[in-house]
């Protein structure tokens, strides 16, 4: 009896050992908290420092969550959005405004929370569409020092002031 009682508690042990391993596997990878945009670019109409010039963003949107934000920050530093940003020396998307757009539409400049490098457009939130969408933001004042990299943080969020989450997002680069 004492044999069969030991036999049942360690078939009892590797049972919830066997249950236990994939649950603890599952619970330590992290979730995706936003997906990828692919086919991005970003065009400058002139890579003259100080120039005051026109970009054209160019990215799939590959999800259908609702949309009322995209954020475009600006960094010398990393493309990666978790990193700390460091602005470029004299660039500036104050004075800039949305002149042309496709696709996933009826977006402004949000000038309440838009800052020297990081630019905020808004729209009513809206399911987005997956496809390629094309953003000229005209205006943008390039970075004062020559041969400067320059990385663009593009973002899509469900609020309308850039805030909170993202749902997609992406980089892209360019040089003056």
């Amino acid at each position: 009896m004492v044999n069969l009682r030991n036999r049942y508690s360690t078939l009892t042990k590797w049972v919830l050992l066997a249950l236990a391993i994939p649950i603890a596997l599952l619970l330590s990878f992290p979730s995706a908290s936003s997906l990828d945009m692919t086919n991005r670019s970003v065009n400058i109409s002139s890579a003259v420092p100080s120039g005051t010039v026109n970009n054209l963003f160019t990215f799939i949107i590959p999800s259908v969550n609702a949309i009322g934000s995209l954020t475009y920050e600006y960094c010398i530093n990393s493309p990666i959005a978790s990193f700390p940003c460091t602005a470029p020396p004299g660039l500036s998307v104050l004075g800039s405004s949305v002149s042309a757009q496709t696709l996933n539409t009826g977006f402004s400049l949000d000038g309440l929370n838009t800052t020297t490098n990081r630019l905020v457009i808004t729209r009513a939130t809206a399911p987005g569409i997956v496809g390629l969408s094309s953003y000229t933001i005209s205006g943008v004042v390039n970075p004062s020092t020559p041969n400067q990299t320059v990385f663009v943080r593009i973002a899509s969020h469900a609020s309308t002031d850039g805030t909170g989450a993202s749902i997609d997002e992406g980089s892209v680069a360019f040089s003056t």
